[in-house]
């Protein structure tokens, strides 16, 4: 009887591990490789993860990449609300299973924005900044995000965005997103120019070391 149980417990671990293989692997083989063949799987199925962390971040990062290709941001509204409903669902999942996770809060502030719930902007903005504070390889895209938005944004969501300004300017990389962003359009800049005149000098000379390097790139 115990080598019955034994062998059955090994058949079962082993179709387990094959069904998580199977899951992990099917977010490679049904993503699509083109901005269109995501975009229209988000549209049509939603996003696709395993059970890893890592599988759910791709899929997370998938829903930004699609939404802001080329291809994604010139569909009809009614294909664009699609793909919105359907990764804010799957970001909320995410969200909920693991709170800690700044990129699930973000797509959720995100997707929000794009549905005009600008209440649930703030409110994700806002969480996706206390659990990834000070960590630049998120803030540019809370700062691309929030500035989109910023008549939409509370009090306490610009002084976050303030946070995130001043994250990125505290290394050349950071300045270099910044610079790009600041550059992007008119209002980006009178904001940008106005949060870094409340920051220390350090901080302002960097961006406006890299913001003339990035200007001189674009138009050498």
């Amino acid at each position: 009887m115990p080598r019955f149980i034994t062998v059955l417990l090994s058949v079962f671990l082993l179709v387990a591990g094959g069904w998580t293989a199977f899951l992990e692997a099917r977010l490679f083989f049904e993503s699509g490789t083109t901005d269109q063949a995501r975009f229209d799987r988000l549209e049509q199925i939603g996003p696709i993860a395993g059970l890893s962390a890592g599988s759910k971040k791709i899929a997370l990062i998938d829903c930004n990449r699609s939404l802001a290709s080329f291809y994604g941001t010139f569909q009809p509204p009614v294909r664009r609300q699609a793909v919105f409903s359907n990764c804010r669902e799957f970001a909320r999942k995410v969200a909920e299973r693991n709170p800690s996770d700044g990129l699930a809060w973000h797509i959720l502030a995100e997707t929000s924005a794009g549905l005009d719930d600008f209440q649930g902007l703030n409110e994700y903005l806002l969480l996706s900044a206390a659990v990834t504070a000070h960590e630049a390889w998120i803030a540019d895209a809370r700062v691309t995000l929030a500035l989109k938005n910023y008549s939409h944004l509370t009090p306490e969501s610009k002084n976050a965005v303030a946070e995130d300004i001043a994250t990125l300017g505290l290394e050349d990389d950071g300045a270099i997103r910044l610079a790009r962003i600041y550059m992007a359009s008119d209002g980006n800049k009178k904001i940008i120019s106005d949060t870094m005149e409340e920051l220390p000098p350090a901080i302002q000379r960097r961006f406006i070391r890299n913001l003339r390097k990035t200007q001189l790139q674009q138009t050498g």
